[in-house]
């Protein structure tokens, strides 16, 4: 299902060689690529390969000129890309028909994630174990950037984004749809041990950051709040490695077609 969304419209770069790969194999629109020269690389080659197929314009270019575009590591590769990250327009109508084909989907809310390295790692995760969505606030959390897109390997440009002024009414937006709301917690909150716990689908998992974590008004909204069980010699993951777990956990309960 292609879902209408909303592309950012103006070109910019990403760098590293997954996320481009990624980016080149998804279907983006690329308007050049940068490859160091010199580099011995059998992804370089699939990149190659890729931008011949799609007519795509590549130049090879020494290690000083790709720092000029690209800042972040870019590993000898960055392509300049006609669209970026991927928001939808509307929660309820992108997830109304997401639900027709996926009826036991699972969505992530992300509640003050400001790190890019978390919300990168969290994205790939995401994306690695179907999480069909991310919601975030429109403010307070970190952009999904070309940063984002280096962190989680191009997950960032295959996963759909909602960018909701306020996480409780897209809370509200979710419950109307069916969707059953679950708050990540720490064990001293209480809540239900997430191992061996069932959720009800379709579903969302609201995960707060490593200092504040989810706020109180949206713990409220939540049907139950689920904690991850450790050995008590440390009281928390971080918000990446959290999310991993909780993203791993709906994949591995969510009902399978056939």
């Amino acid at each position: 299902m292609q879902p209408e969304i909303n592309n950012d419209s103006q070109p910019y770069y990403i760098c590293g060689i997954h996320p481009v790969l990624e980016a080149l194999r998804a279907g983006y629109r690329c308007g050049r690529i940068f490859l160091q020269k010199g580099r011995e690389d059998e992804r370089f080659e699939q990149i190659i390969t890729i931008a011949k197929k799609n007519k795509i314009q590549f130049f090879f270019t020494d290690n000083t000129e790709l720092d000029k575009l690209q800042q972040a590591h870019h590993q000898g590769v960055v392509a300049e890309l006609k669209e970026g990250t991927r928001y939808i327009e509307s929660i309820s109508g992108f997830l109304a028909r997401v639900l027709k084909e996926e009826p036991d989907a699972a969505v992530l809310i992300l509640d003050g994630i400001t790190d890019k390295q978390n919300l990168g790692a969290i994205t790939r995760s995401a994306c690695f174990f179907g999480i069909r969505l991310i919601i975030t606030e429109a403010h307070g959390s970190a952009p999904v950037d070309a940063a984002v897109h280096r962190i989680s390997s191009g997950a960032s440009l295959l996963m759909p984004f909602s960018r909701a002024e306020k996480l409780s009414t897209a809370v509200n937006e979710l419950k109307t749809l069916g969707f059953k709301i679950y708050s990540a917690v720490t064990p001293e909150a209480g809540g239900v041990p997430l191992h061996g716990f069932s959720p009800q689908f379709p579903c969302a998992c609201i995960l707060g950051s490593e200092g504040n974590g989810v706020r109180p008004h949206l713990i409220r909204a939540s049907d139950a709040t689920v904690h991850i069980a450790g050995s008590g010699l440390f009281n928390s993951l971080n918000a990446a490695a959290a999310g991993a777990v909780f993203c791993e956990h709906f994949y591995s309960t969510q009902p399978k077609a056939g």
